[in-house]
């Protein structure tokens, strides 16, 4: 079962509008699968998106990382000296909110710090983005995603 905490906690997610604007873009010029990436930089400012290849049996509900690529993106993310600061996916056909698959295949562990961003194009005219990470009792908690220029 999926959690939200209520926790006055939240942490604003800090990110400028291009790099918004290229996971937008990601996700809809694949619309048929999910898509994936990794976002470079401090805890709660976004500051780099690396794209990735999703490489699921079924991409349309699913993603998956190349496991060498996935270690070339976060080997660039520690040479440009920034931290892993999240991860990126997209729903084609459902809302900006983690499934139960992406609830059970995240480890807050690794990345405790990490916020996992959401496109989905289930409006594909007005794509919505979300923002979640997991609490330190491990609850799903959506952030406020601010948007600057």
């Amino acid at each position: 079962m999926i959690e939200e905490s209520t926790r006055e906690g939240r942490q604003l997610v800090k990110i400028a509008r291009p790099l918004l604007d290229d996971i937008i873009e990601h996700a809809t010029g694949e619309p048929h699968q999910e898509v994936c990436g990794v976002l470079g930089g401090k805890p709660g400012i976004i500051e780099r998106v690396y794209r990735a290849q999703n490489m699921a049996k079924t991409p349309a509900v699913r993603f998956e990382f190349f496991p060498r690529e996935l270690m070339d993106i976060l080997d660039n993310i520690d040479t440009a000296d920034l931290n892993t600061a999240g991860f990126y996916h997209s729903h084609i056909a459902s809302s900006p909110y983690p499934s139960r698959t992406d609830v059970n295949e995240w480890n807050p562990e690794w990345y405790p710090d990490a916020v996992y961003f959401i496109c989905s194009l289930k409006n594909p005219i007005q794509p919505e983005v979300r923002a979640f990470r997991f609490d330190e009792d491990k609850h799903l908690v959506e952030e406020p995603i601010e948007i600057s220029s």
